[in-house]
């Protein structure tokens, strides 16, 4: 059967490395998937989205991010910052280190996953971070139409073109007066359940007890 000729000759599949020994362990997604991060406004997607995107690139992996948000510059900034604890000594040392490495950041206001796609095939790259998904373009007559129709073509070029899509979400904020006494869950991603059907893996960034997440 398939399953067996795939693994006859010791071929491993070529999982995404994450950069954090508990996801590298136990997520197993490769180019082709779309894997989305969801979180509150705040609550650290793009921080943690840009780490991934470093170690990835610092793998070999062409990564581009499609900010639609955060403007380019402050993005890089981040990614310096963060990568270095932001010793200015050893800044000289990070951008020597970028210029060797295929990380962009593409400033996408106003895209849609057709522009996207065009760029990204284009670059080549075979990691995207999109941050986030609600704000794409795309047809509909309401938000929920919309996004199912942005997570469909999202989950369709990723296939297609062999790249790995990692889109940030934003999760739906509780009812006004109400706390939310849960831990969030997949259902909670915002305006539409076809981000959860389409995925093929979803991460979620919660505040615990005390404020960690």
């Amino acid at each position: 059967c398939e399953f067996y000729q795939r693994h006859a000759d010791g071929h491993q599949p070529d999982y995404l490395r994450w950069g954090i020994r508990q996801l590298d362990e136990r997520l197993y997604a490769e180019r082709g998937d779309l894997i989305i991060l969801g979180g509150l406004p705040s609550s650290g997607k793009t921080l943690l989205a840009t780490q991934f995107a470093m170690h990835m690139a610092r793998s070999g992996l062409r990564v581009g991010i499609f900010s639609l948000e955060t403007s380019d510059a402050k993005l890089y900034d981040r990614m310096v910052a963060q990568t270095e604890g932001i010793n200015y000594k050893t800044a000289s040392t990070a951008i020597q280190t970028a210029q060797r490495i295929t990380l962009d950041v593409i400033r996408a206001s106003g895209f849609g996953v057709a522009d996207v796609q065009a760029v990204a095939m284009a670059r080549r790259y075979d990691v995207i971070v999109i941050d986030y998904v609600q704000l794409l373009q795309a047809k509909g007559n309401t938000r929920v139409e919309q996004v199912t129709n942005i997570s469909l073509a999202l989950h369709t070029m990723a296939q297609r073109a062999g790249i790995a899509v990692i889109a940030l979400s934003q999760l739906s904020r509780p009812e006004k007066g109400q706390q939310r006494s849960r831990t969030p869950s997949m259902s909670d991603l915002r305006e539409s359940g076809q981000l959860e059907q389409d995925a093929d893996a979803i991460m979620i960034l919660a505040a615990q007890p005390g404020g960690n997440r």
